[in-house]
């Protein structure tokens, strides 16, 4: 059932194919960087969505209080002034990785591809590590020895928020922990852009991911870009960013929380990045498993990152092929303080079953 937000979200969609540029847009001095905002409903320019309460506002709106130092803390919103850095070589990596909370109920190494929250790498807020060393990480989540694994940096808002606010120091300092740690692929913060807010808050999130890719590449460690992106503008802006520097092969996205509609227009624009980049480009996605014929056919490999085996097994669901082609799930018994390596082991493998079906 389709509510009233529902359909307030579709109207707050940019769509520049069926509606014309806001009025308020052409004199806005931010127009280069924005592109401008084309929705549905009838605003005059981004400044519709400001909330009004400027002195309690931690959005990044020209009516904040805070804007000037917001911008500047980014270096403004251009792209182009991010450093430039060396490109890292990514390992040959496997196409399904499996997100893993700890290490769960299990008594030995998984056995295929892991990852793990950057977050949960470090002290709360701090660049301290919480391992001593690869070692430590791989007894503390049960990985085999030296198994490529994967970190990734999308998340809620707050651990983003704690990695930004550290400063750049501290970020660069932890960037330079994980190299010793050794992970195969990091993917960088999704700083998340909202189709309710003014477009400045777009621009700041934007900068801030491609100043954090910056920082963890600087450090030597091979790094996914995210693109997040609300509007054709950003996505093509994306496309300038990756192909002015080849040190960037490998960028990510997620598709869990989006809608069938938002999703096809988020391939659609994937495409066009790429045929404008023009080199191969590596693809982490995660979530949107039904969607990695169309990324394949954009990308030179694409690298899933699979996100319920964990808790599913956790909460003993064992994993089969529906009758759909995809994973269904149901009940396990089990007995009182069973271990679950062989649930999880299971499960894997049917996840994998049915994903190689996409020619992963």
């Amino acid at each position: 059932m389709t509510t009233r937000e529902d359909r307030r979200q579709q109207r707050l969609r940019q769509n520049a194919y069926d509606n014309p540029i806001s009025l308020g847009c052409g004199a806005c001095h931010e127009r280069s960087m924005c592109g401008g905002l084309s929705v549905a409903e009838k605003v005059f320019d981004c400044s519709a969505f400001c909330c009004g309460k400027p002195q309690t506002c931690d959005r990044v709106c020209v009516h904040n209080p805070d804007f000037s130092e917001r911008k500047w803390e980014v270096n403004g919103f251009d792209l182009g002034n991010v450093p430039r850095t060396r490109a890292t070589p990514v390992p040959d990596l496997p196409s399904l990785f499996f997100l893993f909370q700890h290490r769960g109920r299990r008594l030995r190494p998984f056995g295929s591809g892991m990852a793990m929250s950057l977050y949960e790498m470090f002290e709360r807020g701090t660049p301290n590590l919480k391992f001593s060393g690869r070692r430590a990480l791989e007894d503390a989540y049960l990985m085999a020895p030296e198994a490529p694994f994967v970190l990734t940096g999308a998340g809620i808002d707050k651990p983003l928020e704690r990695w930004w606010q550290m400063g750049e120091r501290n970020r660069r300092r932890g960037a330079e922990a994980l190299w010793s740690i050794g992970p195969s692929l990091v993917t960088t913060p999704n700083y998340s852009l909202f189709s309710d807010r003014p477009r400045t808050d777009d621009l700041h999130a934007i900068k801030r991911i491609a100043t954090v890719w910056e920082e963890f590449a600087s450090a030597g460690l091979s790094t996914a870009l995210h693109v997040n992106a609300r509007t054709e503008h950003d996505y093509d802006r994306w496309g300038d960013f990756i192909g002015e520097r080849p040190e960037v092969t490998h960028i990510a996205s997620e598709f869990a929380t989006c809608g069938l509609k938002r999703t096809e227009w988020h391939i659609e624009q994937l495409g066009l990045l790429a045929e404008k980049v023009g080199r191969p480009l590596g693809f982490v996605v995660r979530g949107g498993t039904t969607n990695l014929p169309s990324l394949m056919a954009i990308f030179a490999r694409v690298h899933l990152l699979e996100t319920s085996i964990f808790m599913k097994s956790m909460n003993r669901q064992v994993a089969r092929e529906g009758n759909d082609g995809r994973v269904a799930w149901g009940p396990m018994r089990t007995r009182r303080n069973e271990y679950l390596d062989d649930l999880f082991e299971a499960n894997a493998a049917v996840i994998a079953r049915v994903n190689s079906g996409s020619r992963l």
